[in-house]
């Protein structure tokens, strides 16, 4: 039994899942299996660590997605490069931007433009959000501004 290789797994299938079916919910029931941990003690641990949401124990499997902790396990570089596009591209146009535009995802990433969008309200770095049909209108507030001005020569 390797708790630890299992949850790599899940997180790096779910990473995965989440890249190419933002909405979707994947099953780790195998992966358990196959390291021959229970299904729901692998999906607890998960949830208690932070690592996945929506979860659903079922009878003869688990679900869940992952959340933007569970992202950083396998990729450390994904929220900072997410964060880094939006604020100097709004840094650098100003005003309020459509987030699908910003990060050049389609509609189907739905779920990927939210949880960022939502990540940087939570910092404090987007304001007045508006969602609309295929559409999330972001604005940088003057924390972000000045997140922007600070860092400029990073990002030219």
């Amino acid at each position: 039994m390797d708790l630890q290789a299992a949850v790599k797994e899940s997180l790096q299938l779910l990473y995965d899942d989440y890249l190419t079916s933002p909405g979707s919910l994947s099953y780790i029931g195998e992966i358990a299996e196959k390291h021959e941990i229970g299904k729901h003690q692998l999906g607890k641990y998960m949830q208690e660590e932070g690592y996945i949401k929506d979860q659903a124990f079922l009878p003869t499997d688990f679900r869940c997605r992952i959340t933007l902790i569970g992202i950083n396990e396998i990729d450390p570089n994904y929220i900072p490069d997410m964060e880094s596009k939006i604020i100097s591209t709004l840094g650098t146009l100003g005003g309020r931007q459509d987030a699908f535009e910003v990060l050049d995802l389609e509609p189907k990433d739905d779920v990927r433009i939210r949880d960022i969008v939502s990540y940087l309200e939570n910092k404090r770095m987007l304001e007045n959000t508006m969602y609309g049909p295929q559409q999330i209108i972001i604005q940088l507030t003057l924390r972000g501004q000045q997140y922007y001005e600070d860092n400029k020569p990073n990002w030219l």
